[in-house]
């Protein structure tokens, strides 16, 4: 498959996303996040990743919409301050199977892998803490053992889906900046509810 090809847009997800989110946004080299999350979704005849992120915390549900506003707004920026730069690390191309390594959906995917540290560890922490009030054995048992950062390029369903690790490697070529400016700074965060 080259970059000039369309494909007809695939079936909708049979995949759902729970909950309230928070993700991170990096800094960007031309825009090349943006770039790469178009161009994979029309290339591969995918619906696109709505914005590149990293998610920080995943599947708040036990609060309504106003209540992680509110947490988020008064808490999550004085407390989330100077997030440590995150390394890009590789590409990959995969696919999860609900209950299997931790995963709670079946779907294919490709992203960027983002090594953690014990600073960005800290920082999970605290972002769990707001949104599980504070109770330290209420929000370390919904907090993930070890962060696992990634910026998600595409998203499929697992069933003959055409993305593959081939592809992957023509978005490097492609959009090289993805790796070779590795180290970027966290530019903002988001709330984002499903």
């Amino acid at each position: 498959m080259t970059f000039s090809d369309k494909t007809p847009q695939r079936e909708s997800y049979k995949f759902v996303f729970k909950g309230y989110s928070v993700w991170l946004e990096l800094e960007q080299v031309d825009r090349d996040f943006d770039k790469v999350l178009t161009v994979a979704a029309n290339d591969l005849g995918l619906f696109r990743v709505p914005t590149p992120h990293v998610t920080a915390a995943y599947g708040i549900t036990h609060l309504s919409q106003t209540e992680v506003c509110r947490r988020f707004t008064e808490n999550v920026g004085s407390k989330i301050s100077n997030w440590p730069q995150l390394k890009l690390e590789r590409i990959k191309a995969g696919v999860s199977l609900d209950g299997f390594d931790g995963q709670e959906m079946d779907m294919a995917w490709i992203e960027l892998s983002i090594d953690t540290t014990e600073e960005n560890e800290r920082m999970i922490d605290l972002i769990y803490g707001i949104f599980y009030d504070g109770d330290e054995r209420e929000s370390f048992s919904r907090r993930p053992e070890k962060w696992t950062p990634h910026l998600s390029l595409a998203y499929d369903n697992p069933t003959n889906s055409p993305i593959n690790i081939d592809y992957s490697f023509q978005l490097i070529r492609k959009f090289p900046t993805l790796l070779t400016h590795s180290r970027r700074r966290v530019t903002g965060t988001l709330a984002f509810c499903v």
